[in-house]
């Protein structure tokens, strides 16, 4: 009973060393908490079966990324301890010499470890049962969910994975403090803070040097992701990210020493008010913790990134949603069958369900002209960026200008003028509308029957036949009635596919939910998820409001998850290891700073030192990171072109205000503890 009394004692005579520590571990707690209960929201339980499904592969990927949520938290929980070990070392010699074992002061550790695991296990767990539930009406907002069916809901399941994730890093906490006790002599803990530290890198030509070759290091990397990330295969990019980690890592060992000599160079500055003091004080921070300051540059680049690339990915989804369905459903059969044959010949015809003025319309494949051909010499470079690709060699896709626009007026959209002898294109997939509007704008001739048709326009038109989440039709071309009809007629054009679009007679979100179940289950066998084996076995392809809503909200709900999850991990550990690290050494400058007052600093000018020591160490490895950052976003937009133009701006302004309110706050919280410490 007296350990745990005296183990509760300490913690509260050190409070100030725990605040950081404790805000940190219940904020990593309620995370924890908040992204693996998801899955048990009341809520979800009212979504369609796409976004259930949604759900499902969401839970699993959080459940992956908790692994490594846990160890950056349990690699913040040991440093943290370790910091805390460092501050009390005098207090643990004094104990050792009053007699006490090494064996009673590492269980006076247990005992603080328990204290402050419960406390902080406790707490975070109550802040994120309520944040689960803020989280559960934002899922439901994602997906359209009645939100009148809202329950308050405890999950178990995640309440024990938080426990057991917790208390594994504890005890692991645990071993290490027992080895850290017992390897410190008596001689060292009572002489702890007298021992300077080393100064593992000296010389002012090493620290140019070395300087110096890290910059050109990064230099290469960035020129190389910057600008040439299309000639980048996998190894090269392994290489270049193995280069990146250790140039960061050489600057930031070389970096004390460079501003040093850089700025003793600049008397006038350096000399000028405290700059002296500040930058000295900084430097032999820097000098003394490089490779950590370097390993948390590199997790705020991780963070930067994938918060950029993730919140404008999402934004980007949700919106090519809303643009992309502008009807409830669009309908497409590739076997010759017309939409309403089909649906009829299964007892579902479009008249029972589907609202008058519906569409329905055919597209031709041509019998002698390949998809590559229509093309010109500008598909070599498609050939090369889709190496695997097996469609070169299928019929090129035609439809006549007056099918298109009856589809385009349905969709609401502008609609298409054509002369007879000329051809226009349709295409949404950006890269290979690249090829063809270079294609168009040479002048490539379209041959037809007799006829040989040229461009009537230099640019595709940047619409779409069929309603799909995602911009990946690869073209269709546009032509006359009159060469349509004649290329029917002589057999040169086949009518493979007929696509159907319109609206629901019902407007109700459950009967239209009902008629979307319907049409996913007579073409995917289901789930659209199991499409993919039974492609031999269907013909129909479905696209409809609500699932195209649902499965890109869906996508950016994921994104955003995921990106959060791991991101404001990572960032409240950088956060708050700088934190621990500032308050270390504003301890360490105690008397530093009052031999300043006694010599007639003010207290506006020690706040302003303290101020511009603690901005700096939190601003410059952020500021490298942002640097980082902007090579990163180039190559990560390059690399997702095939798939997906991702305009980072959005990104960027959610990443920078999620940056100013933790990261900043963080800093202004080391900036109020230190005035504390240093007593100003």
């Amino acid at each position: 009973m007296n350990t745990w009394k005296l183990a509760f004692t300490n913690m509260k005579k050190s409070a100030s060393d725990y605040v950081v520590y404790f805000i940190t571990l219940i904020l990593g707690v309620a995370i924890f908490y908040i992204f693996n209960a998801i899955g048990d929201q009341a809520l979800v339980n009212d979504l369609t079966d796409s976004g259930y499904e949604v759900i499902k592969m969401m839970t699993s990927l959080l459940t992956g990324a908790s692994i490594g949520v846990a160890c950056v938290l349990g690699f913040l929980i040991i440093y943290a301890n370790n910091f805390l070990i460092r501050r009390r070392k005098k207090e643990f010699g004094i104990y050792l010499l009053l007699g006490m074992g090494k064996k009673q002061v590492s269980k006076i550790l247990f005992c603080e470890t328990v204290i402050a695991g419960l406390i902080s296990l406790g707490i975070g767990l109550c802040v994120g049962i309520l944040g689960s539930q803020f989280l559960s009406f934002l899922v439901g907002n994602f997906f359209d969910a009645d939100l009148s069916a809202y329950q308050f809901r405890f999950s178990p399941a995640a309440t024990l994975k938080t426990m057991i994730s917790f208390v594994v890093m504890n005890l692991v906490v645990l071993i290490f403090h027992a080895g850290a006790i017992s390897k410190y002599r008596l001689v060292d803990l009572l002489s702890a803070g007298k021992k300077p530290e080393t100064n593992i890198v000296s010389g002012s030509v090493i620290n140019l040097v070395l300087f110096a070759l890290s910059a050109v290091a990064l230099g290469y990397a960035y020129y190389r992701v910057g600008f040439c990330s299309d000639q980048i295969v996998f190894k090269e990019m392994i290489r270049l990210i193995l280069i990146g980690i250790v140039a960061n890592m050489v600057l930031f060992r070389s970096l004390a020493g460079f501003l040093m000599e850089v700025f003793r160079k600049l008397q006038g500055f350096y000399f000028r008010k405290l700059n002296a003091f500040v930058l000295r004080q900084f430097c032999s921070g820097l000098r003394s913790s490089s490779i950590t300051m370097g390993i948390i540059c590199l997790m705020l680049f991780a963070t930067i990134l994938s918060f950029v690339i993730g919140f404008s990915m999402a934004n980007q989804f949700q919106g090519s949603a809303r643009e992309k369905t502008p009807v409830d459903f669009s309908i497409q059969r590739d076997d010759g069958v017309k939409v309403s044959q089909y649906l009829e010949q299964v007892g579902h015809p479009m008249a029972d369900w589907a609202k008058p003025g519906y569409v329905e319309v055919p597209v031709y494949a041509h019998q002698g002209l390949a998809f590559e051909e229509t093309m010109g010499g500008f598909i070599k470079e498609l050939k090369e960026q889709f190496p695997l690709a097996i469609f070169w060699g299928y019929p090129a896709q035609f439809i006549s200008v007056s099918d298109y626009n009856q589809l385009m007026r349905i969709y609401g959209q502008e609609e298409a003028e054509l002369s007879g002898d000329e051809y226009l294109a349709v295409c949404s997939y950006e890269m290979f509308a690249s090829a063809r509007d270079k294609a168009m704008q040479d002048g490539l001739e379209i041959p037809v029957g007799s006829h040989l048709l040229k461009p009537g326009a230099a640019k595709c038109r940047s619409q779409y036949l069929m309603m799909s989440g995602i911009s990946l039709d690869t073209g269709t071309l546009i032509v006359s009635d009159e060469v349509a009809a004649m290329a029917v007629e002589e057999g040169i054009f086949a009518p493979t596919n007929y696509i159907a679009a319109g609206d629901y007679q019902v407007r109700g979100k459950q009967e239209r939910r009902e008629l979307d179940n319907l049409l996913n289950k007579l073409a995917y066998g289901g789930d659209i998820m199991e499409y993919a084996t039974n492609v031999a076995d269907h013909h129909m392809m479905v696209g409809t409001k609500i699932g195209i809503r649902e499965s890109n909200n869906g996508l950016a709900m994921m994104v955003t998850f995921l990106v959060t999850y791991v991101g404001v991990v990572f960032l409240l550990a950088s956060a708050a290891i700088l934190s621990l690290k500032a308050l270390a050494e504003s301890i360490d400058s105690q008397g530093r700073y009052d031999v300043l007052k006694k010599l007639g600093c003010g207290r506006e000018t020690l706040h302003h030192a303290l101020f511009a020591q603690i901005g700096i160490f939190f601003l410059l490895p952020m500021g490298i990171a942002a640097v980082h950052s902007i090579f990163g976003v180039r190559f990560a937009q390059a690399s997702l072109q095939a798939l997906l133009s991702i305009e980072a701006g959005y990104g960027i302004m959610v990443t920078g205000i999620v940056m100013v309110v933790l990261y900043g706050g963080y800093m202004l919280a080391a900036v109020k503890s230190s005035q504390k410490i240093v007593r100003i």
